[in-house]
Formats: C-alpha cells, sequence, structure tokens
C-alpha cells in the first residue's frame, strides 16, 4: 500500500491496525484540475476515507467516501471538501475532529459524511458493471439475446485487459502482433479512435482501437487465453455467435465515458493501474454468485482482502520472504491469496512474455 501511495503522488498513510485510512499529499500546483486529478488517483485506491492535501498556503481535508469529480466538476462539490485551514491556528480549530485520537478510536466516522461508502471506487467498479451488463443485455429487434454468462466473461475479460494495459504488462507490441494478422486490424490501431473519449488519457488505449472490430476483438481474447493460459472468462462458440459489434461498441462507450448512458457511472476516473488487482478476482465473485438458485451462495465463499492482508502479513513477514519460500495455494479458489502474495512477481513473468511479442 506505501508503494501504491507513492505511485499516485502521495507523501505517507496513516494505518490504523493494517488499515489504510488516511492518505498525506502534497501538490505545488494550486490548480483546481490538479487537485482533482490527485484526488481521483487516491480514490482509486479504494480503502482509505480521508485525503489531507497541502498546497501553498493552505491544508484542505477531502471525503474520499464521495465519488471522484467529473470533467470540469468542481472538487468541492458533493461535500467532498471537509474543511481548509490556512494557519497553524486553523489546522487546530478545524481539523480538530480528525486528530490522530479521533482517526484511531473511529470517533472521526461517526460523522454521517463517513457512513455511506457505496461509492468507494472498488465497490463502484462492481456496481457500474452490474449496470453495464444490464445496458448490454437490452438488444435490438432481431438479434439474438446474450446468455447472462456471455455478457459476465466479455465484461469480465475486457476489465482484465484494462488492467493489463493500463499496468504496461499488455504493450503496444503485443496489440500489433496479434493485429499483423490482417492489414486492416493494423490500420485500425494507426488511427484515432472513432469516438472521443471523456478523458484524452484514454486515446491512447490500444484495447479501445481493438473493440471497434469484432473479429480482431475475439482474436486478441483468444491470444490472451493462450499465453495466459487461463479458463476464468472462458470463450465459447455460442458467445461469439450472440454478442455483437453492437456489444461491443456499446461497451466501448461505457469504458471511454463517452455514451449517453453513462449517468452516474465512473468509468471516467478508474484508473487500473492503482485500483487494487484482488478486484479481478471480486468480479468474478459476484457475477458467479448471481448464478445460484433462488439467489442463495451455493457453496462459494471467499475470503475479504482485509483478511487476506492480515493472514499474509503474520505468516509472511518481510524477513521470511526475503529468504524466498516455494508456496502453493491449493484451494485458491478466485485467487485472493495467490493475487495478494504474487502480484509483482506475476507482472514481471507477463512482460518477460510479451516485451518480445
Amino acid at each position: 500500500m506505501q508503494l501504491l501511495a507513492a505511485q499516485v503522488g502521495a507523501e505517507s498513510i496513516f494505518f490504523v491496525d493494517r488499515d489504510p485510512v488516511v492518505v498525506f499529499a502534497k501538490a505545488e500546483d494550486v490548480r483546481e484540475s490538479a487537485s482533482r486529478d490527485l484526488y481521483e488517483r487516491i480514490w482509486c485506491m479504494s480503502r482509505p476515507q480521508l485525503l489531507f492535501l497541502a498546497t501553498p498556503g493552505q491544508l484542505s481535508a477531502f471525503d474520499l467516501t464521495k465519488p471522484p469529480p467529473r470533467p470540469h466538476e468542481n472538487i468541492a462539490d458533493r461535500n467532498r471538501l471537509i474543511a481548509v485551514a490556512t494557519s497553524i491556528a486553523e489546522v487546530q480549530s478545524k481539523l480538530s475532529a480528525y486528530h490522530r485520537e479521533q482517526i484511531e478510536t473511529g470517533a472521526a466516522f461517526g460523522d454521517e459524511r463517513f457512513r455511506e461508502s457505496l461509492n468507494r471506487a472498488d465497490r463502484a467498479l462492481i456496481r457500474d458493471l452490474k449496470t453495464v451488463r444490464q445496458q448490454l443485455a437490452v438488444v435490438p429487434a432481431g438479434i439474438m439475446r446474450p446468455e447472462l454468462r456471455h455478457l459476465h466473461s466479455l465484461i469480465g475479460r475486457a476489465i482484465f485487459i484494462r488492467y493489463l494495459e493500463d499496468r504496461e504488462v499488455l504493450l503496444p507490441a503485443y496489440f500489433d502482433k496479434v493485429a499483423a494478422r490482417r492489414k486492416e486490424w493494423t490500420t485500425l490501431l494507426a488511427q484515432p479512435p472513432s469516438a472521443p473519449a471523456l478523458e484524452p488519457r484514454f486515446a491512447e488505449l490500444r484495447f479501445l482501437r481493438v473493440l471497434q472490430n469484432k473479429e480482431f476483438t475475439y482474436a486478441l481474447f483468444e491470444q490472451l487465453a493462450d499465453d495466459f493460459n487461463g479458463d476464468t472468462f472462458p470463450i465459447d462458440d455460442e458467445e461469439r455467435d450472440r454478442i455483437q459489434q453492437a456489444h461491443l461498441d456499446r461497451l466501448r462507450g461505457f469504458l471511454t465515458g463517452s455514451t449517453s448512458d453513462q449517468g452516474e457511472l465512473f468509468f471516467f476516473a478508474y484508473r487500473f493501474d492503482v485500483i487494487p488487482i484482488e478486484l479481478i478476482s471480486t468480479i468474478y465473485e459476484e457475477f458467479y454468485n448471481e448464478r445460484t438458485v433462488k439467489g442463495r451462495n451455493q457453496g462459494s465463499h471467499y475470503t475479504p482482502p482485509a483478511l487476506v492482508e492480515f493472514v499474509l502479513a503474520h505468516t509472511l513477514p518481510p524477513e521470511v520472504l526475503a529468504k524466498k519460500p516455494r508456496v502453493i495455494d491449493p484451494a485458491c479458489g478466485s485467487g485472493s491469496f495467490s493475487l495478494s502474495l504474487s502480484a509483482a512477481w506475476c507482472v514481471t513473468f507477463a512482460r518477460s512474455r510479451t516485451a518480445g511479442a
């Protein structure tokens, strides 16, 4: 978590019983856009609840349980801004409710503002993906409707690829390798996106270009299945028949934030190089459990990420990891323990597989 904090531009994190609660950051850029960008990146960390941001001449406290500001929205909107102090005296008075003892005892979070955490990045993403699935299930007359499992697999694969691309595991050369099979695919990758994205950073993402062609999209899916040797989101012929270009166009619209159906969705804000990697298993859990009879979970139970971190911290402390132990997880389920333990190794391995593509 400390490394992640440094990655997003934070100075430090305050933990309470291994739970990251407060993020401290400093910004020399006083522009509103810089503060919004920083809030968005730290919001994507999911678990912290407070952000203390120091800018020249003031200290601001923000509520990270509030959704990220939309483009051109003021960061103070939606009660994100809790308090502002411009002197030592004001820090003592205006921020007294958020002193260390108030944080550690939980008194600070008895405030009504902190009781609603449904807009945490990880929870918001699951909610948004369910909305996307609902929208994709609506098809025009004459088009065969995809089954729920087809939509689960399509959405799961799309988010997994977004993770890999944001984390620079899938490099441009990987997409170029698949595109080389057909001239029109190579041309598609070289062209600017056909529709503008809400966030300029999306313009360079190769996967969002691939989605503009169904055959190219499924060629990429199959290549990834071969290279990563996984079957979490399997592909079958029936899915390929039922998923049409219209579905991919709509999915792409959601991922870029350019569709008119966005509403209160936050796809413009998700940074998959920041959002915890174990969310992939959470997506699988959420969708899998919805297939149970009458809404009941038929024997599938999963370990919360916080408990995973607690167990690993006590069984594999730094001195044990320094000995490079060999670890086996025979009941890995959706991979929460394995992902948390070996995320860095997986990235290194995947890069070695794709760098020479």
